[in-house]
């Protein structure tokens, strides 16, 4: 079995330095681009979900977790361990993906995202030690990834043209965030053209979810362009019935 562990502060700054060691760790001919990437996905939805809720307490800023990588028979095996507060995400219950746009809660898909892009999600904890595993069958080839979003935009008198380039994640979702509202009241009828965007987290969801309500009364969405991996995305949370989507 090859394994590798990574111990650092449980900070969402590492998150990319991370995700540079997944794709090292994993970069082997017969690994399948698409499932690393789900793989990838659903690491981002744990190890922000423990920065973020693990050591919630001022004096904990300092507490650490550990990343352990393993792969054995073509099997990934990602593990986080803390010791902050015990969570169980197999306790949570799935959201309700049927509800219209007006009445889904922005936010909550995480877990949901993370169960559905993982052949086995486990939790235990012991000795007052939280560790989630995540295990998925890796084949094929792999591709590399970048670490930033580009955003470029096109207005027309007939229409506004978004292109995204890079990651919708956690670190990249408030540049999205800050780009909408600054020009929020010129848009009516708004196309994001996701051709070159190569995932989606839930923190991408999250803004795509709250424009889609504001754009609703105000004018128009349209999500063009989009790939397997982000439609999988949109299918598995119920955003595919939600959103426009033109391909």
């Amino acid at each position: 079995m090859k394994q590798e562990k990574w111990e650092g502060r449980a900070k969402q700054e590492h998150l990319y330095e991370l995700l540079e060691k997944i794709d090292t760790f994993y970069c082997f001919d017969e690994i399948d681009s698409k499932k690393l990437t789900a793989l990838k996905i659903a690491f981002e939805e744990m190890f922000v979900n423990v920065t973020k809720y693990a050591y919630p307490k001022k004096e904990d800023i300092q507490k650490n977790v550990t990343v352990t990588l393993e792969w054995l028979d073509g099997e990934a095996r990602i593990q986080l361990t803390d010791h902050g507060i015990p969570y169980n995400p197999l306790c949570k219950a799935d959201p309700d993906l049927s509800a219209d746009v007006m009445r889904r809660p922005i936010g909550g898909l995480g877990i949901h995202m993370v169960k559905k892009m993982t052949d086995d999600l486990q939790y235990s904890c012991r000795n007052g030690e939280n560790q989630i595993t995540l295990i998925k069958k890796l084949i094929s080839t792999i591709g590399k990834e970048g670490n930033n979003m580009k955003i470029t935009e096109q207005t027309t008198t007939e229409k506004t043209i978004i292109c995204l380039e890079g990651r919708l994640d956690t670190i990249t979702a408030p540049q999205l965030e800050k780009h909408i509202e600054e020009h929020l009241e010129g848009y009516h009828r708004l196309i994001l053209d996701m051709e070159k965007l190569e995932y989606i987290s839930s923190a991408g969801l999250r803004v795509l979810l709250a424009l889609q309500k504001v754009m609703t009364k105000q004018g128009s969405l349209e999500l063009t362009h989009v790939n397997e991996t982000n439609m999988e995305v949109f299918t598995m949370t119920g955003f595919a019935d939600i959103l426009t989507i033109v391909q």
